[in-house]
């Protein structure tokens, strides 16, 4: 492990905290600068058309088609929301450092030094990452989102302005890894390690193989002393396929008052594009024979959504179009009640011509609360939403407010749900478009 102590500290934030306690600067931030960069200008998901290379012979063929190796990178974007820079992710992180050097928990707001705590260099992401040459050309990659693995490779395909995409970009990776400017990939590599679980009820084994794509650098020698590069720091590592994967310099750690110069303020309803966490699994799907009575999933196209956030934005959506007639629902129900949506463990489809008409009534619901806030329609919509999922901290717990606080305090503060139901809908739009092959969309739950 290597820690930067000379890496440059003296940052001020601003006036205004992570915890984004200013509601209004949030929702002027959020009005002005959410829709500049539109995922519908340019969808990766349905842009993109990156080479698999699942060797390294592809890997390093791929690289030397593009004229990759030996070039200078002037930046690195990284697309999208960085799950570990979330203010919830890294102040767990900081605590839980603090906790192992023996300070308590419960005094945890009084350190004065947090700014000064060894934070890694490196985003856990759900998106492509595009490293930017000195000539403007540029290598695109990502993770395949699959237990088989493998890496999505392309050059000069993704624009090099776009930094928002699914979920909306909470850091900025250009200046965060700033000290990648004049280094170059000199080689690529592939590590590879297989951990063998038993689970313990069954005394089933399980083999995962985790894969570490490697990108070694080549550091001249004013960045090597600027930035105190050691040899075991000298590679940029890639790792996880499934879910999130986190890119960065291996083993590299700088004080977070680095990280947090980078930080966007900004809160989001996350969408992760791939299997991640124990929430929803939503993926396209298809009829496998004629009774309709068994589906073939498309995992590879999967989209992962927290199950708190299912049932406070999206549950009176999916009751109301749930299908009890659907022949899967009654032969593979988990329960005797098969006429209601199954929260758990199981999966519950709905047809494109159903989940259109989902998104359309998404869509205006998104646009009345936006405009319309007070239309009786939002009524059934409303009453789920609670200011806690809306970033609202005040101290109290919510029976304590009096009603018509506790309307007000959502109305002034819904500016994330609409953004949510406006990015879920993009979402499910793009899946069935990039699935033509499929005919349903199915939501397990965890």
């Amino acid at each position: 492990m290597y820690f930067d102590t000379n890496f440059p500290c003296n940052v001020v934030y601003g006036k205004y905290s992570l915890f984004l306690t200013s509601q209004l600067f949030f929702r002027e931030v959020f009005k002005t600068n959410f829709y500049t960069i539109d995922m519908r200008k340019y969808n990766w998901k349905l842009q993109w058309k990156p080479r698999l290379c699942k060797t390294l012979k592809e890997i390093n063929a791929a690289f030397t088609e593009f004229g990759i190796f030996g070039k200078k990178i002037k930046a690195l974007q990284i697309i999208g929301m960085a799950g570990n820079l979330n203010p919830d992710s890294y102040e767990q992180y900081i605590c839980r450092k603090l906790f192992d050097a023996g300070w308590p928990y419960k005094r945890y707001e009084k350190y004065p030094y947090k700014d000064k705590v060894p934070f890694p260099l490196e985003a856990e992401v759900s998106e492509p990452s595009v490293f930017i040459f000195e000539d403007e050309s540029s290598l695109e990659i990502m993770p395949l989102k699959s237990s088989s693995g493998g890496l999505l490779v392309s050059s000069n395909q993704i624009p090099h302005r776009i930094k928002d995409g699914i979920n909306h970009s909470n850091f900025n990776s250009k200046r965060m890894f700033k000290l990648l400017q004049g280094t170059s990939i000199r080689e690529a590599d592939i590590r590879t390690s297989t951990e063998h679980e038993k689970t313990e009820r069954w005394g089933n084994e399980h083999k995962t193989t985790e894969r570490e794509y490697i990108l070694e650098l080549d550091i001249p020698y004013k960045v090597s002393e600027k930035y105190n590069f050691r040899s075991y720091s000298s590679y940029i590592a890639i790792k996880g396929s499934v879910g999130q994967y986190s890119i960065g310099i291996d083993d590299y750690f700088v004080p977070f008052s680095v990280i947090k110069k980078s930080l966007t303020p900004i809160y989001q309803i996350p969408i992760i594009d791939g299997t991640y966490g124990s929430g929803f699994w939503i993926y396209p799907a298809k009829y496998s024979n004629k009774d309709k009575t068994e589906r073939k999933p498309l995992f590879n196209e999967d989209t992962s959504i927290d199950e708190l956030y299912i049932g406070e934005f999206l549950m009176y959506f999916l009751l109301k179009y749930y299908d009890k007639t659907i022949p899967y629902h009654n032969v593979n129900k988990l329960e005797q009640d098969d006429t209601q949506f199954q929260f758990y463990l199981y999966d519950n489809l709905y047809t494109y011509s159903a989940m259109r008409e989902m998104i359309a009534e998404i869509r205006q619901c998104a646009d009345l609360l936006e405009n319309d806030y007070f239309n009786k329609i939002l009524d059934p919509v409303k009453k789920n939403i609670t200011p806690y999922f809306l970033n609202y901290r005040d101290g109290r717990t919510y029976p304590e407010i009096p009603k018509e606080e506790y309307d007000e305090i959502v109305r002034k503060n819904i500016w994330p749900a609409i953004d949510f139901y406006r990015r879920f809908a993009d979402r499910m739009e793009t899946v069935m478009e990039h699935c033509p092959q499929c005919d349903l969309i199915s939501f397990e739950g965890p």
